[in-house]
């Protein structure tokens, strides 16, 4: 019995150090305080980049994330005014004009034209109409041939909005005869000079291939004398009547045929030899002789009826003639200016030709690379159609400056033409000649009295 009491006595003592034990537990660690497991903890560095504040435990490798390239957002699209002529008469007027870029017509754009107050119409897309070249578009306003002022530009293909200069362009305010089918014609061409844009149209100017591009002629050795000479530079633009109600411009640059034909033959019978700007290089900077009368006939432009028209009666009289071509024209097929293979043929018969510029365009205020286009870049054309570098360059609409003066000469041109008048010419005024303008009402009488003029009042 004792010893039962014995064993009864330690059970108790065993379960009363238990439950304190537990108690002691409760107290001395309350779960609301207890302290988490270490973790890693980062501060950032004077650089910048994450430094560890202790020495890392180890932790898995993450998953490289991919990288994603962003897709480069596409230039802004945008044309700008790569040149504009006006041939303005009553009845219907078209404005119209071609769409390209550097190298290439284009296709599928389209221009806005509107006048004041109007919201204007659209053109066809460039190069959609069957019956007109890749790049062109025209506006036919019908009803609408008296003065006013006219707006252009070129509109984005998705969005609708100008991404083009807006052109403004005047009509003439002469009266019209009435269904006298005459047109104001207003060419404006544009050029792509950001982002990429239509559908691509022909190359302008084809590459040569199997001929190479032929390489300028260098200017003659001058023999370093100064010199002096007069020869009339005579200064033509339309060989055609103008078409009825053409305003006053269109007149004074149209000499009808007949009266072309009046003209050579009143300088025939004076004894008039027609000579070329090469000739007149080398008598200034060598002292080639020339003939005793000599003169020279230049032609602006390029229009189609220089080869209908001016070409026969030139040869019909013996005599040759300068054409100053813009190149732009012949490389799109523009209708109303003379075609690649009909300047070929007038070159083979001996007339010169020369470049008036990729762009009836005022070259003044642009900068070098577009100087460069437009100066070099016509020769190329030239001489990639024709087989030779022109010699001589006319100034668009008579603009130039010192600047231009000096990209034309080291585009290796021997000589340049102006519209300013006089018949002097000197060793060094090679490329600032003077021209004579000759006036569409001059009958033989009216051009016999204007070289007097000069003979008389430019010494």
């Amino acid at each position: 019995m004792a010893k039962h009491a014995g064993w009864i006595a330690l059970l108790g003592i065993l379960l009363t150090l238990a439950a304190c034990g537990h108690a002691l537990a409760d107290i001395s660690t309350p779960t609301a305080t207890r302290t988490p497991s270490p973790t890693l903890t980062v501060s950032p560095s004077p650089t910048g980049t994450p430094t560890p504040s202790a020495t890392p435990t180890r932790s898995p490798t993450p998953s490289p994330t991919p990288t994603t390239t962003a897709t480069p957002t596409p230039a802004p699209l945008a044309f700008d005014v790569a040149g504009i002529t006006t041939a303005p008469n009553c009845g219907v007027t078209m404005i119209r004009g071609v769409i390209r870029d550097q190298t290439r017509l284009l296709n599928g754009i389209r221009v806005h034209v509107w006048w004041e107050g109007s919201d204007g119409v659209l053109s066809l897309p460039s190069g959609e109409d069957p019956t007109k070249p890749d790049g062109y578009w025209d506006v036919v306003l019908d009803g609408y041939a008296k003065a006013g002022r006219w707006f252009v530009a070129v509109v984005h293909p998705q969005t609708g909005e100008h991404i083009s200069p807006v052109l403004t362009v005047e009509t003439d305010a002469e009266p019209c005869e009435p269904d006298s089918g005459g047109r104001q014609v207003i060419d404006v061409d544009f050029l792509l000079v950001n982002g990429q844009g239509g559908r691509p149209g022909p190359t302008l100017t084809p590459t040569a291939t199997a001929t190479p591009t032929p390489t300028p002629t260098p200017w003659p050795t001058p023999d370093g004398q100064p010199r002096t000479v007069r020869v009339p530079i005579l200064m033509y633009h339309y060989i055609s009547t103008p078409p009825p109600g053409s305003n006053a411009i269109r007149r004074d640059l149209s000499v009808p045929p007949e009266r072309f034909r009046e003209h050579l033959a009143y300088l025939k019978s004076q004894g008039y030899q027609t000579i070329t700007l090469h000739d007149l290089v080398y008598a200034l900077t060598r002292g080639t002789p020339l003939p005793p009368k000599p003169i020279i006939l230049t032609f602006d432009d390029g229009y189609e009826d220089n080869y209908t028209n001016a070409f026969p009666i030139l040869q019909e009289f013996g005599y040759v003639g300068t054409f100053f071509i813009v190149t732009n024209n012949p490389d799109t097929g523009r209708p109303g200016y003379m075609t690649w293979d009909q300047l070929r043929e007038m070159h083979a018969a001996g007339m010169e030709i020369g470049s008036h510029a990729r762009d009836h365009v005022d070259l003044r205020g642009k900068d070098d690379d577009y100087l460069i286009w437009q100066i070099l870049g016509s020769s190329e054309a030239i001489a990639n159609q024709l087989g030779f570098r022109p010699e001589a360059f006319a100034y668009p609409s008579g603009r130039y400056n010192q600047h231009i003066i000096d990209l034309v000469r080291s585009a290796h041109y021997w000589a340049a033409v102006t519209t300013e008048g006089g018949m002097t010419h000197s060793t060094d005024t090679l490329l600032t000649l003077h021209r004579i303008r000759v006036r569409g009402h001059w009958s033989a009488v009216g051009l016999a009295n204007a070289l007097a003029y000069w003979e008389q009042n430019d010494r």
